[in-house]
């Protein structure tokens, strides 16, 4: 799963500073509205704001943390080498899981967001 997960990384390696600026500009305009630098009606874009800021570090984080996986250990390698390696994949595996699990609540937060946004 860690191997898939570091090729899906690597091929959307180029999305880094993209989701990076977005999410500056997200945060930027969420502090504008919050601090009411914006006018009344901007007050309307927070939740897609906050929607998009989710995304963008989502994106952003999943990027960072699994474009480079440390390989599986050689047979050839020592005893202590091979139980770092292992270990090392298992904290990967680790938060794959917790990746996987805050992408389904955002998943949900995103869709109760946006439809209280809708609905205006």
């Amino acid at each position: 799963m860690i191997d898939k997960f570091q090729d899906v990384a690597e091929s959307i390696r180029f999305l880094k500073f993209p989701a990076a600026a977005l999410g500056v500009l997200f945060l930027a305009v969420i502090a504008a509205i919050l601090f009411g630098l914006g006018s009344v009606e901007m007050k309307q874009f927070l939740e897609p704001c906050f929607t998009g800021l989710i995304w963008a570090l989502a994106t952003y984080s999943f990027i960072e943390t699994f474009e480079s996986i440390p390989a599986p250990a050689d047979q050839s390698a020592g005893f202590l080498t091979k139980a770092r390696r292992k270990l090392s994949r298992a904290w990967y595996w680790l938060i794959a899981v917790v990746f996987l699990g805050t992408t389904v609540f955002a998943l949900i937060l995103s869709s109760r967001l946006l439809s209280i946004w809708l609905r205006g």
